[in-house]
């Protein structure tokens, strides 16, 4: 839609004030990008068409938002404007905040009746009907003002003030957000502006947040001029509180956040529905990117359920349960009565949250009071498990069943082996079987310059051309590497490669010769295949990473590690996150890289990583291959690094060179894959802690199997694009590529 007519479709409401929105990102749109045409969509919400239902009955409903999103699903639009405090804290997946626009006044307003001359809520006599429809207003101010009585009131806010005027209507006053009244250019109806302690406002109110596909690289990349970072930083240390305490739009947060410097202070408070009960906090902390940013929200959160906000969260959720009535008359909020059974969960949960600093305690005496035992008789079973494991035989009884049609497990025996074997090959296949080359573009390179010496000193036998001998000669060798270890793709590519110059090389010309030519066309490959094209994709990369940027990455790539380094060095503020999983715990060398050129890393198990995920903002993987059908081959786990970025909303993008592409299709993990020793599971060979262990004497236990699975797949619905040397590419573009090189 948004590439070759230059025209970008902006979804909004049908309301004039989300109108007015729309216009404004538009506007600002159009600043920043004079070859597109901006037009807007409008549709109704089901917020828009069901206006007789109170707000705080649509708990967990998206009011404003599905039919908006279902837009962007069907690309009717490219981008989708909302009020900020309308939009859930978790989009649904695919979706992103694309920007955040600066804020308007983000404080509630009184409105008075036309013709009544009071000039604040403290001039109102008692029994005054105040009309709003936010229960987080009524909560904070049933607790200031218990003498007013509030009523429910829907429509648009211009409605809302005809209503209000409307001389046989009972209201006295309308509670309204200010930044719709100044963008519809009522702000002369603005009485007073409340502010804390009497009403702190919503979550993100006063801001537009602008919502698109993450698929949409290039949409992202036009929103950015837009994103106002201080508005961005407070609401989005507003929706970390509010997603840490699970609220919404029928739940009663007031936050209210300020900029003084560099410094956030961000207050908060949370109060029951009939304003008897409320819990407040303050916090400040310096915050210059989005993961401070974040982390005050969290902060101001935990420090809201120490005080016992819990309690009064999970109480208004329990009134809406059958086991609980809200009665809404005349304004009047009525607390139902809790049965038995919730006033006991309730108990649970709050002795669940005061004996977790118990449980820490005996967790950590329980975990460091084990102590291992090293006998005689552990040592000789486990020297007999080693000696099992050499033997094939037993190795492939072993096997799980479902994969004994995967080669794995495989020990290299010199003796034996073909005196023709080069032994440069011979001592690559052994470094090969011992995992002590790793990492596709390592192997494929350290393979090339092996058969380098190998064409080196390489001599035609009489009676035949160096074009057919060759060629024979180098399967030999290719056929000891993989019985080492079974070949990579970027290798397979590389050899399919030398295969072609061999097979072209001109009869004409002399043996030393052509031996030169084909020595400089196997440098050539590894400067423009390899080393060039990842100088190209890491200049690209780089340029994904901005100030602020939580990236997480997983196990080890060496393309990535060059563009988090790269982008260091041009002095981008950023912080990255290292998961790692056994066996392998390749991400320990990562982590120590990217520590040592000075960027600020964290390391952890992928048993964290859903603890963590909220701080990412960017997904940084590498590849071992990428297959036709737009799948990503890569280190086991990396899949389940994906599903849960995807399942966040956090974009993911895929570092690859061009000749790792390859035709093969592949739907799971099963089918095609690498076995792994299984002996570093249990660390057997690895360390000593393990000598004593239940599991050292594995292979003794008939009825147990142990799989270690080096790939998996990642589907390309999980992957937002692939940067290669030859461009951005969503991961579908694969097979072209793959048949313009064939």
């Amino acid at each position: 839609m948004n590439q070759g007519i230059n025209r970008l479709f902006i979804g909004s409401r049908k309301s004039e004030l989300a109108i007015i929105q729309a216009k404004h990102v538009s506007k600002e749109l159009s600043l920043f990008n004079k070859t597109y045409q901006f037009s807007i969509v409008t549709i109704d919400t089901l917020g828009d068409l069901i206006i007789s239902k109170p707000l705080y009955q649509f708990s967990g409903n998206p009011l404003w938002t599905k039919e908006l999103e279902k837009l962007l699903i069907d690309k009717r639009c490219s981008i989708a404007v909302h009020s900020l405090k309308d939009l859930p804290t978790s989009l649904p997946d695919g979706f992103m905040i694309g920007a955040i626009l600066e804020r308007l006044d983000p404080r509630d307003a009184l409105v008075i009746k036309k013709g009544l001359h009071y000039k604040c809520l403290k001039d109102l006599p008692e029994k005054s009907i105040v009309g709003t429809s936010s229960i987080r207003r009524i909560a904070q101010l049933r607790r200031n003002f218990p003498m007013l009585l509030f009523k429910d009131i829907r429509g648009n806010i211009t409605t809302r003030i005809k209503k209000l005027d409307d001389p046989k209507s009972p209201y006295t006053c309308l509670i309204l957000a200010s930044a719709g009244l100044l963008r519809l250019g009522l702000d002369d109806r603005i009485v007073e502006r409340l502010e804390s302690p009497i009403l702190l406002h919503a979550v993100g109110q006063g801001a537009i947040g602008v919502e698109v596909r993450c698929d949409d690289i290039i949409v992202q990349d036009l929103l950015k001029p837009l994103n106002h970072m201080p508005t961005f930083l407070c609401c989005l240390a507003e929706r970390s509180l509010m997603s840490k305490l699970e609220g919404g739009c029928s739940i009663p947060i007031g936050i209210q956040t300020k900029f003084d410097g560099n410094l956030l202070k961000m207050e908060s408070i949370i109060v029951s529905l009939d304003g008897t009960q409320s819990v407040n906090s303050s916090m400040s902390m310096e915050v210059l990117k989005d993961s401070d940013a974040i982390k005050l929200g969290v902060l101001l959160a935990d420090d809201l359920i120490k005080k016992g906000a819990l309690d009064i969260l999970y109480n208004i959720k329990a009134l809406r349960d059958k086991d609980t009535q809200i009665k809404m008359t005349d304004g009047n909020i009525q607390k139902g009565f809790l049965t038995k059974e919730t006033k006991v969960k309730l108990k649970m949960k709050k002795n669940v949250r005061n004996s977790s600093k118990d449980f820490s305690e005996d967790f950590k005496k329980d975990f460091f009071s084990h102590s291992g035992n090293n006998n005689e008789d552990s040592g000789k079973k486990q020297l007999k498990s080693v000696q099992l494991a050499h033997n094939n035989e037993i190795v492939f009884n072993k096997q799980v069943f479902l994969f004994k049609h995967l080669d794995g497990n495989r020990r290299v025996n010199t003796q034996g082996t073909s005196k023709d074997i080069h032994p440069i090959i011979l001592a690559l296949g052994l470094q090969y079987s011992e995992f002590k080359i790793c990492g596709s573009n390592a192997r494929c390179i350290f393979m090339l310059n092996s058969f380098k010496q190998v064409i080196q000193d390489y001599h035609t036998p009489t009676g035949t051309t160096l074009q057919r001998h060759l060629q024979s000669y180098i399967n030999l060798h290719i056929a000891h590497l993989v019985s080492s270890r079974p070949l990579s793709v970027s290798m397979r590519n590389a050899i399919r490669f030398l295969k072609l110059e061999i097979s072209n090389s001109s009869i004409d010309l002399a043996e030393d010769e052509a031996k030169s030519l084909l020595i400089k066309r196997i440098d050539r490959f590894i400067r423009d295949r390899i080393t060039v094209a990842d100088q190209v994709i890491v200049a690209a990369g780089q340029n994904k990473i901005n100030n602020g940027d939580v990236i997480l990455t997983y196990s080890r790539s060496s393309i990535v590690e060059q563009v988090l380094i790269e982008a260091y060095q041009r002095h981008k503020f950023f912080r990255v996150i290292v998961v790692d999983s056994r066996p392998g715990f390749e991400g320990k060398e990562c982590v120590h890289r990217l520590s040592k050129a000075g960027i600020t890393s964290t390391y952890l198990t992928i048993s964290s990583l859903c603890y963590i995920i909220r701080e990412v903002t960017k997904v940084f993987l590498g590849a071992h291959a990428m297959l036709s059908n737009g799948a990503l081959y890569s280190r086991v786990g990396t899949s389940i690094v994906a599903m849960i970025a995807k399942d966040n909303n956090i974009p993911v993008i895929v570092f690859c060179e061009s000749y790792k592409f390859t035709d093969r299709v592949q739907l799971d993990s099963f089918v095609n894959n690498e076995l792994g020793p299984t002996n570093k599971l249990i660390d057997i060979t690895y360390s000593n802690c393990y000598n004593s262990g239940p599991l050292s004497s594995w292979y003794e236990l008939s009825n147990l199997k142990l799989l270690n699975l080096m790939y998996d797949v990642t589907p390309a619905k999980f992957i937002n694009v692939c940067i290669s040397e030859m461009g951005l590419l969503p991961s579908t573009s694969v097979p072209i590529l793959v048949h313009e090189f064939k």
